[in-house]
């Protein structure tokens, strides 16, 4: 991860003249994608060997999982656009256009969204999840499940170098990773993931158009925004306990159980927020920030 960040922020910095070419924005955003999110993690699970693969739940879902992941989309829709919605309200000269609804609304012919589509909607979807839901995951799950949840989430959020969309970002990632213990399958979260930076693409500009309205419908859009969130909350964690709960009547064994006794003083929440690495990693994440603005 502390690779990773330091990577971003310098394909951030340095100019790379075949990244420089303004037509070629979306093929540089591949580019970028595969050079630094997916090359780095996929060396690091091979040198973790088959057995750490395994742990990566690379396996396709069941079609009994669909209607828990269309509700874990739906949560992440609304839930978000409910956050966003009231982070632009608070601080509205913070608050810019993502990167990729940018690039949606640059994008013209249908075969350039499509080429849009690809390089900043799904290609992001596979390569972070594959960091995130897999490695980062994998890696943290032995000290407990609920420490794995909050911190690929954590990470996740952090190194999108965007303070107003932490908040944001780490809600989606908690739904991810909840939808990848429910499912037990990673190309479950990727294709939420996807479908979910699909729609954000074209829906977020709305958001903000809308959270700019005074008058009685700023308030309507709240109530339906916040009613629609509490909805599929309640249908996504339904569907997790329907889940977890078929899974106990086969008696089927987990392999998310603590691999070790915790340790004194605050358990591994305390151990891993306190390690070097994750305060060289919040530091190198506040100087992309600041970079960032």
């Amino acid at each position: 991860m502390l690779i990773i960040s330091v990577l971003l922020i310098i394909s951030r910095l340095v100019k790379m003249p075949f990244l420089s070419d303004e037509g070629n924005v979306y093929l540089a955003s591949a580019v970028l994608q595969v050079l630094i999110l997916a090359i780095p993690p996929a060396i690091y699970a091979r040198a973790r060997g088959r057995k750490f693969f395994s742990h990566l739940r690379f396996k396709l879902f069941k079609a009994i999982d669909i209607p828990m992941m269309i509700f874990a989309l739906g949560l992440m829709i609304f839930g978000g656009a409910t956050i966003s919605f009231y982070i632009y309200r608070v601080a509205p000269e913070f608050f810019r256009t993502s990167a990729s609804a940018m690039m949606a609304e640059g994008s013209g012919d249908a075969g350039t969204v499509i080429y849009a589509l690809l390089s900043v909607a799904i290609l992001p979807a596979i390569t972070e999840e594959f960091l995130f839901r897999g490695i980062v995951t994998a890696e943290y799950e032995r000290n407990g499940v609920a420490l794995a949840v909050v911190l690929s989430s954590l990470t996740f959020a952090l190194i999108h170098f965007d303070l107003v969309r932490i908040p944001v970002y780490f809600f989606n990632g908690v739904i991810l990773a909840l939808t990848l213990y429910a499912t037990r399958s990673l190309f479950a979260t990727m294709t939420v993931h996807a479908a979910n930076n699909i729609l954000a693409m074209f829906l977020e500009v709305y958001v903000y158009r809308a959270a700019a309205r005074q008058g009685g419908g700023i308030v309507l859009f709240t109530f339906i925004c916040t009613a629609l969130t509490l909805l599929f909350a309640f249908l996504f964690f339904n569907s997790c306990s329907k889940a977890y709960s078929d899974l106990a009547w086969i008696n089927a064994p987990s392999d998310y159980a603590k691999k070790k006794k915790a340790p004194e003083g605050g358990g591994y929440v305390r151990e891993a927020l306190t390690s070097p690495f994750f305060i060289i990693l919040l530091a190198v994440s506040a100087v992309g920030i600041i970079l960032n603005f």
